[in-house]
């Protein structure tokens, strides 16, 4: 599936804090079409940023298990132009981004 997605960034280490998964650049936005968080622990939540500005609710990341958000053909955030990836987490996760 990873042949249907400009790019992937896979096993991103988050951890309990605002987390730059990527860089701004000047002239490149970009959007999360698929997620897949990894939790070891117990029960967390991670959200996603735009900038500073909260671009999601909190999304649960049940304990021992994945929190899957799927590829709907409408992305689950986007980024504006010359914005990081940043994802907030509540404790230590792993993300896959596509």
């Amino acid at each position: 599936m990873a042949d249907k997605f400009p790019c992937k960034i896979p096993a991103a280490s988050l951890t309990a804090s605002d987390n730059t998964v990527v860089a701004s650049a000047a002239g490149t936005g970009f959007k999360v079409w698929q997620v897949i968080v990894g939790n070891a622990g117990t029960v967390a939540t991670f959200s996603f940023k735009n900038g500073g500005s909260q671009q999601s609710a909190s999304i649960e990341a049940p304990a021992s298990n994945n929190a899957i958000l799927p590829f709907t053909g409408t992305p689950w955030a986007f980024y504006d132009t010359g914005n990081a990836l940043v994802i907030t987490a509540s404790a230590a996760l792993t993300a896959t981004v596509y």
